[in-house]
C-alpha cells in the first residue's frame, strides 16, 4: 500500500465492500473497484459524473427511492429486533 495515501483512502480502495460517494444532488463522485465489480463497471469514469436516481438498475430495483431518502438527511438503522433493520430518521 502507498505511504503518501491516508487511512481513509487506503481503507476506501481496498475495502471488501462496494463504497460510493453520491453528492447530495444524487451524482455519482467516486466509487471503489469493489462497487465498480458488483455494478459491471469496467472504469470509474464510467459511472463518475452519472445521475444514481435515473440509472436503469437503481431504478427499477427502487433502490432510487432509498437514495432520494438518504439525500434528504441523516438516517440510522434502528435496532433491528424492533425495526426490521429498516433506515429511520435521526429524532
Amino acid at each position: 500500500m502507498p505511504e503518501d495515501k491516508n487511512l481513509n483512502e487506503i481503507i476506501f480502495e481496498y475495502a471488501p465492500i462496494g463504497i460510493a460517494v453520491i453528492s447530495k444532488g444524487g451524482v455519482f463522485e467516486s466509487a471503489n473497484k469493489k462497487f465498480l465489480e458488483i455494478h459491471g463497471n469496467s472504469a470509474e469514469s464510467e459511472l463518475i459524473g452519472a445521475d444514481a436516481l435515473k440509472l436503469p438498475f437503481y431504478f427499477e430495483s427502487g433502490l432510487d427511492k432509498f437514495i432520494r431518502k438518504a439525500l434528504n438527511g441523516p438516517a440510522r438503522l434502528d435496532d433491528p429486533s424492533r425495526s426490521g433493520g429498516r433506515l429511520r430518521r435521526k429524532k
